[in-house]
């Protein structure tokens, strides 16, 4: 079954306040899905509240459920 990016979204009191989003990929070794972890975003104000730490175990969470062997966080050295 073929995946597409994925997209997850973290909600409080209705609004979208981060979000993270998974792009699927291969490993010709071992013959698994892998998903990369492109972008991860939290709102400035609802930072330091733990919702990136949500995200990031949602999309293990995720990468589990679709069989994946890795999940492969791509950012910048920069990012902080």
């Amino acid at each position: 079954m073929p995946y597409f990016i994925t997209v997850l979204i973290a909600y409080q009191d209705g609004c979208v306040v981060g979000c993270t989003q998974l792009y699927p990929s291969f490993s010709s070794v071992s013959m698994k899905r892998i998903w990369i972890l492109n972008d991860l975003f939290v709102d400035a104000p609802y930072r330091k509240q733990g919702i990136a730490k949500l995200l990031m175990s949602a999309a293990e969470q995720f990468a589990r459920e679709t069989g994946a062997i890795r999940l492969v966080l791509s950012t910048q050295i920069s990012n902080i």
